[in-house]
Order: C-alpha cells, then sequence, then structure tokens
C-alpha cells in the first residue's frame, strides 16, 4: 500500500500504479503542536546533557573549594587528584547508566508521558539541590538524580518522538 493524503471525501484513490492506496487523515493543529513540542523538549535534553558535562568540568575546582572535598584548606595543585573530585565527576555517568539502562522499564509499564514526566521531576529536583547544596551528600545526590533523569530521557524521548 501506498500512503497519500484522503481528498475531501475521505475516500481512498488508486495510485498511477493501481495498487490501492490508503487514505491518511490530515494532520490537526493540536497534533502538529503536540509533535513540535515533543521534539523541542527531545532536543533540550540532548543540550542539557552537554550544558552539564561543560559546566561539572569548568566548577568542579570551586566545588572542590567551597565542598571541602579534598580536606580542609588544601591548595588547589594539592586537589587536583582528590578522590572526592574524581567521585563527583563520575557520580554522574553512574547515575546516567542507572537510567538508560535500569529504567527504561517505567517507560513500558507507565506510558512514555509518565516516564518523560519523572525525566522532567528528576532535572528539577537534581538541578534544585545541587544549586541549594551546602554539603558533598546533596552534591553528590543532585548530581545523581539529575543524571538519572538524564539516562531515562536518552532512552525514553526518542522513543516517544518515534510514536507521535
Amino acid at each position: 500500500f501506498l500512503f497519500m493524503s484522503a481528498d475531501v471525501s475521505g475516500e481512498s484513490a488508486p495510485a498511477d500504479d493501481g495498487v490501492e492506496s490508503v487514505a491518511v487523515p490530515a494532520q490537526t493543529s493540536k497534533q502538529t503542536l503536540t509533535r513540535v513540542t515533543g521534539l523541542v523538549f527531545c532536543v533540550l535534553c540532548g543540550f542539557v546533557n552537554g550544558y552539564q558535562v561543560c559546566v561539572a568540568a569548568v566548577i568542579i575546582n570551586d566545588v572542590v573549594n567551597d565542598l571541602d572535598l579534598c580536606g580542609f584548606g588544601a591548595p588547589m595543585a594539592s586537589a587536583t587528584t582528590c578522590a572526592m573530585k574524581e567521585f563527583v565527576m563520575t557520580i554522574g555517568a553512574l547515575g546516567g547508566l542507572v537510567g538508560k539502562l535500569g529504567l527504561g522499564w517505567v517507560a513500558d509499564a507507565y506510558g512514555r508521558r509518565t516516564a518523560i514526566l519523572i525525566v522532567d521531576i528528576l532535572l528539577i529536583i537534581g538541578t534544585v539541590l545541587g544549586a541549594a547544596a551546602t554539603s558533598i551528600d546533596a552534591f553528590l545526590f543532585s548530581r545523581f538524580a539529575l543524571w538519572v533523569g538524564i539516562g531515562l530521557a536518552f532512552v525514553v524521548e526518542p522513543t516517544y518522538l518515534a510514536e507521535i
């Protein structure tokens, strides 16, 4: 079958090669808005991923100083190989791995829209907690939650786009 737009009557018309075509109803403006909105938010998810990696690399030395990750009053030169500094950078990758490999079932069990809502909640929680963190535990939790959301988004949003 060949796909083509339906005529005014909604009946299918034969194609030039004699094969009957299937009528496809015209797209409504609400459907177009839904698809465009979904596409925009999926693209923004990709930007968030790159943005988080870049920001973390730029601010890591300030985080080391503010949260005293490498010992009280440690000079910056000795803080370049601190284990906690490395863990702050690594926990994001671990969260992304959990989101990508461990939470795909959420979309299958509860639907793509619900999974995208969970992604949004995780991104908001991770961002707000990260900005307000005054302890290393809160900061690590915020980075983990943020990256779980980003990981889940990379699984759910392309599938959702393909379905709408």
